[in-house]
């Protein structure tokens, strides 16, 4: 596995499923701190339920529910969306997911125009956000 997700996507790229696919074999913290770092430009806003779920104290309540939600088709509760939610659709992932389907088009080109256009962002870390730069704290 290539150190981090490349970008910018080839235009037939659907990083929004493959994340999913790969969403589904988390079995362990070491597969979930992997993940993290691979898909960690995509991502950013998952790092707090990331870090919550690592914890050896919130492993087993994560991976329950994650399970609940992705296998059993079962809802794994509201302290655990809480927790969790941001895993199942990071905001980027889901953006340019919902612009994709509302023009139908595939979306690594979605994701491409949207970077033209300026409406994503890559920050000098690397990170990719939605609608410019965040400030950054002073």
């Amino acid at each position: 596995m290539a150190e981090v997700i490349p970008l910018p996507p080839h235009p037939d790229a659907d990083y929004h499923q493959l994340y999913w696919m790969r969403l589904h074999y988390i079995g362990s913290a070491a597969h979930l701190r992997a993940m993290a770092r691979f898909w960690a430009p995509l991502i950013a806003d998952t790092a707090g339920a990331i870090a919550d779920a690592l914890r050896p104290a919130a492993w087993r309540t994560f991976h329950t529910g994650l399970h609940y939600e992705l296998h059993s088709r079962k809802y794994a509760g509201s302290e655990w969306h809480q927790r969790y939610a941001t895993l199942l659709e990071p905001q980027i992932l889901y953006i340019v997911q919902a612009t994709a389907r509302s023009h139908g088009i595939p979306w690594g080109v979605a994701y491409n125009r949207m970077h033209f256009l300026g409406l994503l962002v890559q920050d000098h870390d690397g990170i990719i956000h939605y609608g410019g730069l965040h400030e950054q704290p002073t």
